[in-house]
Parts: structure tokens; C-alpha cells; sequence
């Protein structure tokens, strides 16, 4: 009898296991395609080259390196999961989505910001005030709490009246998984009376939980002059049996600390395509207003170069308006539908109440995007009718979303008012919301699980897809995809719909689509196949729509898939990668 991994087995059966095993062993490992958990740093200065290290797997190096937008240029160092990436002086500010591909497939998008003010990476010890070198209060730092018990300091001189806005992005912007606090502390130097040592006394003087999402933003007016400590720590964002503070690899954040201007949103909240003025929102700024030009672009980043912060504004089909200053429950502001409105509740107990024209039987959505967008507010929506009754009235729209929508039809001819409150009574810079007013109209929508595949040339590949009915819709869809590479082609697809009815639900309408509630979805396989005389192996983006035609239009929409991040949309590149 012998032995193997600590088994008696029998004389006969050793050998050739032993062989099996050192077959497998010689032979070469599966490639697989790029896994990407993170970059770190997470962003750079426009107009920088900054080293970038990639955490993942890579069964191959060097890689390509994939952007949704224009401005990045990616280079691979020799050493595996090292990028040098250089981005444009003009390179628009805000997020970039990255995808590392190759031969064998792509990773998933990871987010990657740029921005405007200069960068630094944190520099251990920094957990006390002690150990602290002072930093010019117009940074961006870099940072990453390494372990659990970790905390982060940084030093700041201030003058008495100064505004510093501190801003961290980790969970809702990079999906790390800490929930962060915020400290901003004014230090005193004094000597020890055993010590003879100077040692610095710590006063908290604000702090900061949860601003946008998880993530913590404070602006701050200072008190005196002098030297203050800024204090970053963590607790996991899902929560466990742990008490204490969290920490770990991919802890990572980026923390912006200035005395100078910041953007934190804008006005108004959506645009249509035509030229708009536009006005920047936050502190220290002292030029507010943008000049957007025309554009069919359905997203529009507002920055100012001198500035910290980037803010996107999608643009709508119907029209878009800023609610007026005067616009309580006895003064609505006057509206005609399908609208958007960007509104703000500029002080404590502030209603803001928009009136329009309806008809009996008229169904009417009033739909409410604030903690989507980061906002603190939670909004309480109601409708009313001609006589000042309660038509519906929502505050949450199912048990996750902080956000108000309520679908209703209207019982009479008449004036109608939608009032939006906070439910707490809440005013303030940051209590926005974008408030959309229409008469639901039967649409649909397209998703996707997943948001890469690979085709082999010698078997056809099946994209599971899924068609949702919206507001009572149950058409064919004719399906296609555009962007294909040489000698790929997708076999003609048209799915039957399920229509969806009913007074909830959630969505985006205009150029996003979307809206009211849906039925159980339609899934349909999308069939691609490729010609092995035809086909160039490598990998690119894909767009699949659907499209149906009414009447003199037509609705098209495009499909999308989640990008698994708090505060983002769904994205639409949909990769694929060709093998021969």
C-alpha cells in the first residue's frame, strides 16, 4: 500500500494516477479573459500621465484597453497589471467606464474619473495628527484604507471664514465596500506637562455620514485660523457582526479637499438638445453659469476647468424647467405636460406645487429622482384635484427606492396640482430633485444580464435578451444589432412584448425610455454566427436595438445592462469578442 495526499491506496492504483496527475500538471492553464476588480489610483488630472495598477486576473499580458469616452490613452508596462494612462488636457471631466480585453474575452466596464485639480496618492502613517504633513487645501488624494482599524488624516491650513468642501468617492461612485465618515477637526498644539513635548489636541468640529449615497461631502466655514485635520475612516457597506472600523485592498476612495470652487450639481437637472444656459451649483464658485451647446448627445458633463467636481445632465425629448422661486400650493407655477422639472426646496418646511390642465380619465405619472441622483432629499409626491382632494399621494416607490413615482387617472376635467414636499420638512443647496409630469404612454424596454461574449467561428452564439412592456404594451419588436465586425451577422429576431398596466413601477421616459409598470418580460435568444472566411478575430463594441414603428414614428430603444454601482444608469456597449 501507498500513500497520496495522506489515502492508503492500492500498489496498482498509484501509478497511474500519479502519472494523471502529472499530466494535467503540464499541461497549460485555460486562458480566460481579463477579470478587473479595480484600479488604483482610481483617476487622474486631466492633461496627466499617471501609473495605473490593475487588480485582477490575466491569463494574458499585455492587454488592450477600451474607453466609452474620447480623452484616455492606455499603455501596458512590462510588468503584468500595470497601465500608464494618459489623459487628454481637453478630456472632459466625470467618469470614464474601462473595459481590459483580449484575444480570449473582456473584463466587465470599471469606472475611472478624471478631473481638475492636482493629484496626490495617500501616504502612510497618517492615522495621527502628529504624523500628518500639511497638504495645500486644492487636491485630489488617492487613498486606500489598507486594513481594519484603518483611518486616514490629513492636515489643511485654513483662515478663519474659509469654505473647504470635502468630498469623498468610494461606494456609490467606484462601488467600493466601505461606508465612510468624514471628520473636519481643529487642532491645538500643546506641550505636555511630563513630557515637555509639543502634542497636538484634536476637536471635531463637524463630520459627515452619508451625503451622496454612502459616501460623505462636508463644506465647511472655518472658525479660526490655523492648521485642520481632515479625517477619513470606514465601516463595511454591508453590514456584519463587526464592530469597529473596516478596511481591505480594495477599500479605495478618492477625496477631494479645496478652498476653491466645487461643483456639486446643476441647474436645471436635464436639458433638451437645444443650446441651454445652464448654472453650476455649489461653493466658492465664482463664474456659475455654462453655455451647453445644441446636441443630439444623450448625456452632457457640466465643469468648470477651474473647479473641482463634474455633474452629467441627461437630456430629455419633452420640455425642461426650473420651477420658479414662487411656486407653493396657493400659487402653483403653471405647467403643460409631458414636462421635467428641476426643482430645489431652498428651506426648512419649502413645498413646491406645479399646476396643469387634465381630463377625465386622463392616466397621469408624477415620477421623482433625488437619492438616484445623490441627493439627500426624500420626497413625498401628491396629487390633487380642482377642489384641493387627494387624488394619490406616494412616498417611496417599493421598499429600496427612496424615490416617489404615482400613476393615477383623473376623476374630472380641471385644473390638477402636483406638490412635492420633503418628508422631514428638509431645505436646503443640496435638496433638489427633478420631477417629471406626463401622461404614460405604452413603450418598451430592452436588458441584458450579462455585457460580454465571446463567438467562436465554429458554433453560433446565443445573447439571452429580455423585452419589457411598459404601460400596456404588447407589440412585436423587431430586433437588431448594429456594429458588427466583418463576417458576423445576426439572424433576424422579432419578439412579442407582454404589456404592463397598474399605478407603480419605475423607469425613465424620453431618449432613455421607460416609465410606469411592467409585465413579466419576454425573453428572446438574439442568434449571431460567423463566417470563418470572413472573420478577423479580436473584439469591439456592440449595440443591440429594438425598434417599433407607430404609425408616422417610431420607438427605438437601445438594450442595456446593469453596471452594479449605486448611483449609475445602465450602460449600452455591449461587447464582443470574435475567435477563430
Amino acid at each position: 500500500m501507498k500513500t497520496i495526499f495522506g489515502h492508503r491506496l492500492p500498489t496498482p492504483f498509484c501509478r497511474p494516477l500519479r502519472w494523471t496527475l502529472l499530466l494535467l500538471l503540464a499541461q497549460p492553464l485555460l486562458a480566460a479573459p481579463p477579470k478587473v476588480n479595480h484600479f488604483f489610483p482610481a483617476g487622474g488630472q486631466r492633461g496627466q500621465t499617471i501609473a495605473v495598477t490593475v487588480a485582477g486576473e490575466f491569463s494574458n499580458w499585455p492587454v488592450q484597453v477600451w474607453s466609452d469616452r474620447l480623452g484616455l490613452t492606455a499603455t501596458c508596462e512590462a510588468d503584468k497589471g500595470k497601465l500608464k494612462l494618459a489623459i487628454a488636457a481637453d478630456a472632459l471631466p466625470g467618469a470614464y467606464w474601462l473595459r481590459l480585453h483580449d484575444a480570449e474575452g473582456a473584463s466587465s466596464l470599471r469606472p475611472f474619473i478624471v478631473g481638475t485639480l492636482p493629484e496626490i496618492e495617500e501616504v502612510e502613517a497618517n492615522d495621527s495628527p502628529d504624523k500628518v504633513a500639511p497638504l495645500e487645501p486644492r487636491v485630489t488624494i488617492n487613498g486606500r484604507l489598507r486594513k481594519n482599524g484603518d483611518e486616514d488624516g490629513f492636515m489643511v491650513p485654513l483662515q478663519k471664514g474659509q469654505t473647504l468642501v470635502a468630498s469623498a468617492a468610494a461606494h456609490t461612485v467606484l462601488g467600493s465596500p466601505m461606508d465612510s465618515v468624514l471628520q473636519i477637526c481643529e487642532t491645538t498644539v500643546r506641550t505636555d506637562p511630563l513630557t515637555r513635548q509639543p502634542e497636538t489636541e484634536v476637536f471635531v468640529a463637524t463630520q459627515n455620514h452619508d451625503a451622496i449615497g454612502l459616501d460623505p461631502q462636508i463644506a465647511f466655514i472655518a472658525r479660526k485660523d490655523g492648521p485642520h485635520l481632515v479625517r477619513l475612516f470606514a465601516f463595511p457597506s454591508e453590514p456584519n457582526s463587526t464592530i469597529g472600523f473596516a478596511g481591505g485592498d480594495n477599500f479605495i476612495y478618492r477625496l477631494t479637499l479645496t478652498t476653491g470652487g466645487f461643483v456639486d450639481h446643476a441647474f436645471p437637472l436635464a436639458v433638451s438638445s437645444a443650446a441651454t444656459n445652464v448654472t453650476l451649483a455649489g461653493w466658492n464658485l465664482a463664474e456659475a453659469s455654462v453655455e451647453l451647446p445644441a446636441s443630439d448627445e444623450p448625456l452632457a458633463w457640466l465643469f468648470h476647468p477651474d473647479a473641482a467636481g463634474a455633474w452629467p445632465v441627461p437630456r430629455v425629448a419633452q420640455a425642461s424647467i426650473i420651477a420658479s422661486d414662487v411656486s407653493d400650493p396657493s400659487q402653483p407655477q403653471e405647467v403643460q405636460l409631458p414636462v421635467t422639472i428641476s426643482g430645489r426646496l431652498e428651506h426648512s418646511g419649502d413645498v413646491d406645487a406645479f399646476a396643469f390642465v387634465g381630463t377625465k380619465g386622463q392616466k397621469v405619472r408624477a415620477q421623482v429622482e433625488a437619492r438616484s441622483l445623490g441627493f439627500p432629499t426624500d420626497a413625498t409626491v401628491t396629487l390633487l384635484d380642482a377642489g384641493g382632494q387627494v387624488v394619490a399621494e406616494q412616498d417611496d416607490t417599493g421598499r429600496d427606492d427612496r424615490d416617489p413615482m404615482l400613476t393615477a387617472s383623473l376623476a374630472a376635467d380641471g385644473q390638477h396640482r402636483v406638490v412635492i414636499r420633503d418628508l422631514a420638512g428638509r431645505g436646503g443647496l443640496r435638496m433638489a430633485y427633478r420631477l417629471t409630469i406626463e401622461t404614460p404612454q405604452p413603450d418598451f424596454q430592452l436588458s441584458l444580464a450579462v455585457d460580454s461574449f465571446v463567438l467562436a467561428a465554429d458554433k453560433p452564439l446565443e445573447i439571452p435578451l429580455t423585452v419589457s412592456g411598459v404601460e400596456g404594451f404588447s407589440e412585436s419588436v423587431d430586433i437588431r444589432v448594429l456594429d458588427l465586425p466583418p463576417g458576423v451577422t445576426a439572424a433576424p429576431l422579432n419578439v412579442q412584448a407582454t404589456g404592463g398596466s397598474g399605478n407603480g413601477g419605475s423607469g425613465r421616459r424620453g431618449r432613455r425610455g421607460g416609465g410606469g409598470q411592467q409585465a413579466a418580460p419576454a425573453n428572446a435568444k438574439l442568434i449571431l454566427s460567423a463566417d470563418p472566411a470572413a472573420i478577423q478575430p479580436g473584439g469591439g463594441p456592440m449595440r443591440i436595438e429594438g425598434r417599433f414603428k407607430v404609425e408616422d414614428d417610431e420607438l427605438v430603444r437601445i438594450a442595456r445592462f446593469p453596471l452594479g454601482l449605486p448611483l449609475t444608469d445602465k450602460h449600452s456597449a455591449v461587447w464582443l469578442t470574435v475567435k477563430k
